[in-house]
């Protein structure tokens, strides 16, 4: 009699894990299913971190409250750079506004040639005067992200390069620089990518699947970028 009860018992527990089954609690099926491929496919082995980072001091000045974020420029207008800026300029602004380090205030192209009479300027040229200037009086920024796209090569593996500048608006002083390029090809990024993936980049797949993420330009540069502004002094 024990036995045959042991057997019911285990019939009924098989039929509470068979999607679908009427009177089946779903959204448990789907939790145990998202937390058992998420173990299944956490990539092993060591991670990557940003290497060639510039920070002037451990911590941002107290009264830098406001950014503003200027265009997305590219290294070079051949390749497949026009179509990796247009892809990557909105990820660039929803990235740095995910630190919460301070107010991101997007300036346009308009903006800047109105300016300057030019849509595009890169941190390493000699900057016009009336440019921070604007910015500081116009939209009350005590800073300014000037973002390069170096690289963009969008297929096996995919290759994303950033060049980005935090720049005081009164002083020109230069609080926080990164130049670095990320390959989907090098495990150790491959890794950090995956990772990222499994924790912040939520989709409706009941096993996730972390390396599509190497395979995307825009998910593998939301990785990219959120590793470089991590790497910004804090407050």
């Amino acid at each position: 009699m024990r036995d045959r009860f042991e057997s019911i018992l285990a019939g009924l527990l098989l039929l509470l894990l068979i999607p679908g089954l009427p009177g089946c609690s779903t959204r448990a099926e789907s939790s145990v299913d998202r937390w058992v491929g998420r173990k299944l496919d956490r990539p092993v082995g060591a991670g990557y971190s940003p290497r060639n980072v510039y920070r002037a001091g451990e911590a941002l000045p107290a009264d830098l409250r406001r950014v503003a974020l200027l265009p997305l420029v590219t290294a070079r207008p051949d390749g497949g750079m026009p179509e990796g800026q247009v892809a990557l300029e909105p990820v660039v602004e929803r990235e740095l506004e995910k630190r919460l380090a301070f107010e991101v205030v997007r300036i346009s192209r308009d903006q800047v040639r109105l300016w300057t009479g030019r849509s595009d300027w890169h941190a390493e040229e000699a900057l016009p005067p009336e440019l921070l200037n604007r910015i500081r009086e116009s939209y009350g920024c005590q800073g300014v992200i000037f973002a390069q796209l170096t690289e963009f090569h969008p297929y096996g593996p995919v290759q994303i390069g950033w060049r980005l500048r935090l720049v005081d608006s009164r002083k020109a002083e230069v609080y926080w620089a990164v130049d670095e390029v990320f390959d989907a090809g090098v495990p150790a990024v491959a890794n950090a990518a995956r990772r990222y993936a499994q924790d912040f980049q939520r989709d409706a797949s009941p096993v996730p699947d972390s390396e599509f993420v190497l395979s995307s330009p825009r998910r593998f540069g939301e990785y990219s970028l959120h590793a470089l502004f991590a790497t910004l002094p804090g407050h």
